[in-house]
């Protein structure tokens, strides 16, 4: 009795255990992913007209919402596009974060030509043409075949229009003078007229052309030294005006804002002259003013003084003071030579590195010219002072 109770206890157990682990070994079921879809990836209405879309959901209990992606061509309320506007919008279903998609397109129901340009309007300068192109557009759809175009200027004093040779749906409108007009092109389309325009305005336009300065990636730049004779520089600069040079137009200069204003003598920088006042660095800026317009034209050039690099292949007179004068000697070679003072060797600095140059010595010459002036107690080199 008590081994059928025990043999019966344990069969139960067994089956429990084996029961748990078939269990654990089973994956847990996956959340089914929501889905949306439309009956139409595409649709195309005349205005006014409407179509009811059908929308189905899967694996989801939310409602449908309905949008439109532009309200002005197509509305949509329970599935029912309406036509409201010429044009294109999407028109989306979604549920349970999943959505679909149907473009629209809302057309006039007519066959009506239209000629459209590649410009809403034009801004052009004298000696620069631009090419205009037109096409004939049926319902947003072009008609790449035709060019049977006619281009006119609206005022021929201020630009005139030429059909490109070989192809009429293009045309090179060129600047004459200042003012404003319209561009206009039409066509005999299977019997119906159309045409179209635009505004063209002819601008002013004035440049420069600095002679003397050769152009860099950063712009115009000149160097000057707190020396004579590489103190001072002249910009030489030309004034071009709707195509042609400006004789005699005036320039105007001044700093520019937020710049260095010890950096060049301001008065002779009023004159068009850069004079080295101080070290440093700035930015002159140079304008001129339309003589038909009015409107303002500049330009900018960065300037950099520094102080004189004398170079050591050259004799250079000074005095260290009012009596005694003295001359750095060089060589055949143009290598310095000698320099001492008193018998003295001294040392100097080359012009890019901090490396000493030793046994430099001076010779006292009688009657030679001087460098600065009385007082100095050294020859300034670069940025070293011997």
């Amino acid at each position: 009795m008590k081994k059928s109770q025990v043999t019966k206890r344990f069969a139960a157990v067994l089956a429990c255990f084996t029961l748990l682990f078939a269990s654990c070994g089973k994956k847990a079921p996956e959340t089914p992913v929501a889905a949306v879809s439309l009956d139409k990836s595409s649709l195309t209405l005349v205005l006014g007209g409407a179509f009811k879309l059908t929308a189905e959901k899967e694996n989801t209990d939310d409602d449908i919402v309905w949008a439109c992606s532009n309200d002005k061509v197509a509305t949509v309320g329970n599935g029912t596009v309406t036509a409201v506007g010429v044009g294109s919008a999407v028109v989306s279903a979604s549920a349970g974060g999943a959505s679909a998609q149907c473009a629209v397109s809302v057309t006039t129901g007519e066959q009506v030509p239209l000629i459209k340009l590649d410009y809403d309007f034009l801004e052009i300068i004298i000696g620069n043409p631009i090419t205009v192109s037109a096409a004939v557009f049926i319902d947003g759809f072009p008609d790449n075949n035709f060019d049977g175009f006619n281009w006119s200027s609206g005022n021929a004093e201020f630009f005139t229009v030429t059909p490109i040779s070989g192809d009429k749906s293009k045309a090179s409108v060129a600047a004459v003078d200042l003012g404003m007009s319209y561009l206009s092109v039409a066509a005999d389309y299977f019997g119906r007229e159309i045409s179209a325009e635009i505004d063209v305005t002819v601008k002013e336009d004035i440049s420069f052309n600095i002679k003397n300065i050769a152009p860099t990636a950063l712009g115009y730049h000149v160097t000057l030294s707190t020396a004579a004779p590489d103190n001072e520089f002249t910009p030489d600069i030309e004034v071009w005006e709707n195509g042609e040079i400006a004789a005699g137009a005036a320039l105007d200069w001044s700093l520019k804002a937020g710049e260095s204003d010890t950096v060049l003598d301001s008065t002779a920088l009023a004159a068009g002259v850069f004079t080295a006042a101080a070290v440093g660095s700035t930015i002159a800026v140079f304008s001129c003013e339309s003589r038909l317009s009015g409107e303002i034209f500049s330009g900018e050039i960065s300037v950099t003084v520094s102080k004189p690099v004398i170079p050591l292949s050259q004799a250079f007179d000074f005095e260290l003071n009012a009596n005694r004068p003295a001359t750095i000697l060089t060589g055949a070679a143009g290598a310095v030579q000698s320099v001492e003072l008193d018998g003295t060797a001294i040392v100097a600095y080359t012009a890019n590195t901090n490396e000493s140059v030793p046994a430099l010595k001076f010779a006292f010459t009688a009657g030679a010219g001087t460098f600065g002036l009385g007082g100095v107690t050294g020859l300034e080199y670069g940025e070293h002072d011997l």
